[in-house]
């Protein structure tokens, strides 16, 4: 009786031990996705960079791109890339791309990208940095993290812009990308690193 004891109190011990080890993850249900506002160039051209750099990659794009209302500072943060990287762009293209970035726009449902609203991002990280990753990864088993978007500005025949690809609190790196159109199709010319956490 008191083998039976002894082992009774031992399950119970580890049972409880083992299920106060288990994570709580929060519940963040699956956002419905916006129809989408941009164009089908601005699609193309994000259809290009995922077929040139993560075209096998099993990721998430976020739905919205990035907003930033101080357009002077985007086409600053530009001007400093181009110099850096002795890129030669045309100053309207830059001033088209700083004015498109002071609102985030949805990209289109439609377009064959595995997206995920930004609503669902802000839920899973809303605890914290490294539990937001346990929690995505937990929801989304074979992902390899996600892609935000900035908006491209379009200027005649040239495109630039800048995204972030995250899959870890100190694993991401961000993108400035240069395209040219030619034949109705776009091509990414240049694609510079331009910062790494």
């Amino acid at each position: 009786m008191r083998l039976y004891f002894r082992l009774f109190l031992f399950i119970s011990i580890f049972s409880l031990s083992f299920l106060s080890c288990q994570k709580d993850y929060p519940i963040c249900p699956t956002v419905g996705l916006e129809n989408g506002n941009l164009t089908t160039d601005e699609m193309d051209i994000y259809s290009a960079i995922i077929e040139e750099f993560h075209k096998n990659a099993q990721i998430h794009i976020i739905q919205q791109t990035y907003e930033d209302p101080d357009s002077a500072g985007d086409a600053n943060y530009v001007f400093d890339i181009l110099e850096s990287n002795s890129l030669i762009i045309d100053t309207i293209l830059v001033g088209i791309y700083a004015g498109n970035n002071t609102v985030s726009l949805d990209l289109l449902n439609n377009a064959g990208f595995n997206l995920i609203h930004q609503k669902e991002i802000d839920c899973m990280f809303s605890i914290g940095c490294a539990e937001g990753w346990d929690s995505y990864y937990h929801k989304y088993k074979k992902s390899t993290g996600f892609i935000k978007f900035n908006r491209s500005g379009i200027y005649k025949n040239t495109a630039i812009l800048d995204y972030g690809i995250y899959s870890h609190c100190l694993a991401a790196e961000g993108f400035f990308v240069v395209l040219k159109k030619t034949d109705g199709k776009w091509k990414v010319e240049k694609r510079v690193s331009t910062w790494i956490s």
